[in-house]
């Protein structure tokens, strides 16, 4: 009995640790990224500004590249982009796609669809954005955002 005890608490062990759906890469990052998610998500601007780097840049599909200077730029970009989301009835999102691959010691790459869903558990917008991280004191941030479509998100291997 002990026995079929280990090995099932083993089992269990071994599946918590294991990542999730559609998520490939290292678990360092894998990590962050969904933390970044949860964050965006649920959290404050205040929280949110330290997940990413100064200057942070975003890449639009026009390719249009805007800069956020300073942290109360992001700050302030963060509460613009929080409002539309709420105002198109958000209420939380979820990686459909999680792909992500350390590049150096200090660079790695995260490659993602998303949808987000509405107080009815709706999608109501799919998207996807590959992200440019960098350690930065010991942490990870974002310095850079590509927005895509979702059918866009690169395969890493």
């Amino acid at each position: 009995m002990r026995f079929a005890s280990r090995v099932a608490i083993a089992a269990a062990w071994v599946m918590l640790a294991l990542p999730a759906q559609g998520a490939t890469g290292d678990s360092e990052i894998d990590t962050f990224m969904r933390n970044y998610l949860e964050t965006f998500d649920h959290g404050h601007a205040w929280e949110i500004v330290p997940l990413y780097d100064a200057p942070l840049f975003m890449l639009a599909p026009n390719g249009d590249l805007r800069a956020y200077e300073t942290p109360k730029d992001i700050r302030l970009t963060i509460k613009k982009w929080k409002r539309y989301m709420f105002h198109g009835g958000f209420e939380d999102s979820r990686w459909v796609a999680l792909n992500v691959k350390r590049l150096t010691e200090g660079t790695a790459i995260a490659s993602t669809a998303f949808e987000r869903l509405n107080s009815r558990g709706q999608v109501y917008q799919r998207g996807g954005a590959t992200y440019t991280l960098r350690k930065k004191d010991g942490n990870w941030v974002i310095t850079l955002i590509h927005i895509h479509d979702p059918d866009a998100v690169m395969s890493i291997d």
